[in-house]
Order: C-alpha cells, then structure tokens, then sequence
C-alpha cells in the first residue's frame, strides 16, 4: 500500500489521518470552550451568519479569536447578548449608528 493513501475517519469531533494504514497523523481541532465560529453562533442567535458579518463589519459585535485556518470566533455569551440587543432596538427603526452608540453607552456603563 503506497504511503500517499489517505486514510480519514472520524471519532467524535475528531478527524484522524492515516497514511498507508499507519497511526494517527492530524487532528482537526475544537475551537476553544465558550468560542463559536460564526456559523455557529448565529445559528444559535438565529440570524444568517451575513448578519453577523454585517454587524462585525459596522463595529457593533467584537470577533473574540480566529482559528489557525483564519475563520473568526465568537465569544457565546458576549455576542448572543448583544444581538438580541441589536434586534430589539432594531424594532423601534432606529439606524444602526444609534445603535452602535447605545451598545458604547452600554459598554461603559458596565466597566
């Protein structure tokens, strides 16, 4: 069996590499605990991940970290609260630049 044979499974979240039926090579790694990718979180917001990157864009939610591949991560609790902040105000028809200003009136109310 030549050794550029590529052998991939899966056991649980992980991803195991076997070249030429040889023994783990790689691993695909979890992004740390309480870090979503944006995906992720905004399945869980339940928004489009386009709305997350809008909002990231415009300066209304903070990218926690990114992944060694460059895909950004999320903090769950932070970024799932200011959403449904961000959606609540948007109700009222209020420009997304008032809204920036709220969150940083909210931001240093809390520090």
């Amino acid at each position: 069996m030549p050794d550029q044979i590529r052998l991939v499974a899966l056991q649980g979240d992980k991803e195991v590499v076997r070249k030429g039926g040889e023994g783990e090579v790689g691993r695909k790694k979890s992004p740390p605990r309480g870090l979503l990718k944006i995906g992720e979180m905004a399945k869980l917001a339940g928004v489009l991940p386009s709305t997350i990157r809008y909002y990231t864009k415009f300066g209304l939610l903070e990218v926690a970290g990114t992944t060694p591949g460059g895909q950004k991560l999320y903090d769950k609790e932070d970024t799932l609260t200011k959403v449904r902040m961000i959606k609540n105000i948007e109700r009222q028809h209020l420009p997304l630049q008032t809204i920036r200003k709220i969150l940083e009136d909210h931001r240093a109310k809390a520090l």
